[in-house]
């Protein structure tokens, strides 16, 4: 986009909005960390799922009503679901417009 920007001057129009089109990001990602699992999903512009990943979390219970989890593990886990579901799509992080995270 800072190639087009920049020399946007030199373009007809019709070749710059082709240039922006081809180059805007195609997905969001969307991250859901939960009590059980680690889980990312991918959608396209029209809001429809392209991939999705899910990690199932370990759970720990110290004493009666308590539950634990590794604060490491939910990362690492979190970051193999979202790499899955770029590799799955074929998507760079230049692909995503956005992320969500619940």
């Amino acid at each position: 986009l800072v190639y087009i920007t920049r020399y946007s001057n030199q373009l007809t129009r019709r070749q710059y909005r082709q240039l922006s089109v081809r180059m805007a990001p195609s997905y969001i990602l969307s991250i859901d960390q939960g009590t059980t699992s680690s889980r990312a999903l991918l959608f396209d512009k029209d809001g429809q799922p392209v991939a999705k990943d899910q990690v199932e979390l370990e759970q720990h219970y110290p004493q009666p009503g308590w539950a634990e989890h590794d604060p490491k593990r939910i990362l690492e886990d979190c970051v193999k679901c979202c790499q899955s579901v770029m590799a799955q799509a074929k998507a760079t992080a230049a692909d995503i417009a956005g992320i969500g995270i619940t």
